[in-house]
């Protein structure tokens, strides 16, 4: 359990910042679908938190998969088109 919770804190804020900046850098391209700061910081946070849903559940499900929780640090492309055939 505790190396579950490592790998989600690991996982979670990275993902998340880095996906908050992402998903705040591309607001310009949609319509503005908010009225002020705060309507434009919740969307961006949901946005960010569904991709860090996408992230967890990438990584999650390659491990069951391939019964290994390293399993991206092996470059093999067998394992990566089995995982991306997941939809």
């Amino acid at each position: 359990m505790k190396y579950i919770t490592k790998i989600l804190k690991i996982m979670f804020l990275p993902g998340f910042l880095l996906n908050f900046v992402w998903e705040s850098l591309q607001s310009n391209l949609y319509n503005h679908h908010f009225n002020d700061l705060m309507d434009f910081m919740m969307i961006q946070v949901r946005a960010s938190l569904g991709d860090v849903a996408i992230i967890f559940l990438i990584y999650f499900s390659g491990c069951y998969i391939f019964n290994d929780s390293n399993w991206f640090a092996y470059k093999t492309n067998s394992g990566y088109f089995i995982l991306s055939l997941q939809d």
